[in-house]
């Protein structure tokens, strides 16, 4: 099983003398803590080159560094100004991010749980966004081919910046800056990103073909590790699906054995499982984890979320209980404070699911259940009290008789006693909305009937029975005088 954890994020220092690069050799202890640092790489350029979209090595990166909901973002930087691109210390004048570092928990060959981390580096290509081209990088292997750039092993930004998102470009101090340390890194492994959903303007054929050139480049020059991701396969077509059996089975690569692994950012499905195993190939790790294919991980995932949205649930049945809606109408703002469900491990884990935003639709939405429920209750209490008020309002039955409901809630609405009988429209509801803090609660109790009532079909059915009644009661009279009458 595996657990993860948030780094800190404080830079190491520097050594004295020259700086070397950090690997996961250099930083090996005898303890059970190990870094890799892994260059994630895939099919860049221009539209030309990659279609209509990027194969979503962003979003995988974005995924596995910060994996929280309301961390993950779908747009990231592919064109930029000249000026972003050499004066950001976040690009640094390079063709490749630094995304941060995570900690995740796994079981190694002793059995023992060990801390990985996990330091990132997205090979990329960045458009000029007048000319459209390639902008011109300054450092080492920056003028070379994405195919052989991607592959290179040694780093060396001085200053890099960890990247967060595009809006931090221009704004750098008011995002966490956070170095990369001593600006140097040397790769141990290589993610290749695979994107087995169909893209306008770009082939399978064309994608594969670049495929085999950078990962020759990785396991013949570099002679690293890499697991293939099949990424957004949430939105897999069948000929991306076999396009990826093909190109793992061309003569060019079939003898690396290159593992894949099918996975989906949005989804937050298999993106830690792809990592971990690159970290035992990397490892030399005599044991492998258990890679679930797409669709066991994706009902696995499903099932965790289903459950964490039960148990957030139950929370909110139990802070807000149904019974006491009416006297105890907590708003979200006092249900996070007051009565503390900020601190609660079930919305905590909700949270990391689902997102903030999601917990407070569905605190909205329980809320509107709970204001239905007693709205029915209200009303089916002040319906009986409808007969009276249509026979102050509208004692000739003879002048609304073969009137159609519209036309007697427009005779009733016109009524002089209106007012009298009913609040006004969406009264009700106000009073079962959720009371702010410095809402004014000294209103009397009002006992008009709620003109909600009216719109319901229990009160057509109500004035039906009503002219019905005084019918049969203007005919029970009439025979009375014709008796009387008689004698």
């Amino acid at each position: 099983m595996l657990t993860s954890n948030r780094r800190s994020g404080n830079p190491s220092p520097g050594s004295s003398g020259s700086p070397s690069y950090s690997s996961a050799q250099s930083s090996s202890t005898d303890g059970p803590q190990r870094l890799f640092n892994v260059a994630v790489i895939g099919l860049s350029g221009t539209e030309r080159e990659k279609g209509a979209s990027g194969v979503g090595k962003s979003c995988i990166c974005n995924r596995f560094v910060r994996p929280l909901e309301d961390d993950f973002v779908t747009d990231h930087i592919s064109t930029l100004s000249q000026a972003d691109f050499s004066g950001s210390c976040v690009v640094n004048n390079d063709h490749w991010l630094y995304w941060g570092e995570r900690t995740i928990t796994v079981a190694d060959d002793s059995s023992a749980h060990a801390e990985w981390t996990f330091r990132l580096i997205e090979q990329t290509e960045f458009v000029d966004d007048e000319s459209f081209q390639p902008l011109t990088g300054s450092g080492p292997h920056q003028k070379e081919s994405y195919h052989k750039r991607a592959a290179a092993v040694k780093l060396h930004s001085p200053d890099k910046l960890m990247y967060v998102s595009k809006d931090q470009l221009g704004l750098e101090t008011e995002y966490e800056q956070r170095p990369l340390p001593d600006g140097r890194v040397v790769i141990d492994g290589f993610i290749f990103v695979y994107d087995v959903s169909a893209v306008p303007r770009r082939s399978f054929q064309q994608q594969s073909d670049f495929a085999v050139h950078v990962l020759q480049q990785v396991c013949k020059v570099a002679k690293k590790p890499v697991v293939l991701v099949a990424a957004k396969y949430d939105d897999a077509c069948i000929d991306g699906v076999k396009e990826v059996e093909r190109l793992m089975s061309r003569k060019e690569l079939r003898s690396y054995s290159i593992p894949v692994v099918d996975c989906s950012a949005v989804g937050n499905i298999n993106v830690e499982a792809a990592f971990s195993l690159l970290g035992h190939v990397i490892d030399k790790c005599k044991s492998k984890p258990k890679i679930l294919n797409f669709k066991d991980a994706e009902r696995t995932r499903r099932e965790q979320c289903d459950v964490g949205r039960t148990a957030f649930v139950n929370r909110l049945r139990m802070y807000i209980p149904l019974e006491e809606w009416p006297r105890r109408r907590v708003t979200w703002s006092q249900l996070m404070t007051r009565l503390g469900m900020s601190r609660d491990p079930d919305f905590i884990h909700f949270c990391e699911l689902f997102g903030r935003g999601q917990a407070q639709k569905l605190y909205r939405q329980y809320v509107n259940e709970l204001r239905e429920i007693w709205m029915q209750r209200k009303l089916a209490a002040y319906a009986p009290r409808l007969p009276e008020a249509f026979r102050r309002m509208l004692p000739d039955v003879d002048a609304i008789r073969g009137c159609r409901w519209p036309e007697v809630l427009e005779s009733l609405q016109c009524h002089p006693l209106f007012d009298d009988y009913f609040q006004p429209l969406g009264t009700l509801g106000a009073d079962l909305d959720p009371i702010s803090p410095d809402q004014d609660l000294s209103r009397p109790d009002d006992r008009r009937i709620p003109a909600e009532l009216l719109l319901t079909s229990d009160a057509e059915i109500c004035f039906a029975n009503y002219v019905n009644i005084v019918e049969a009661e203007t005919k029970r009279e009439r025979w009375a005088r014709l008796v009387e009458a008689l004698r």
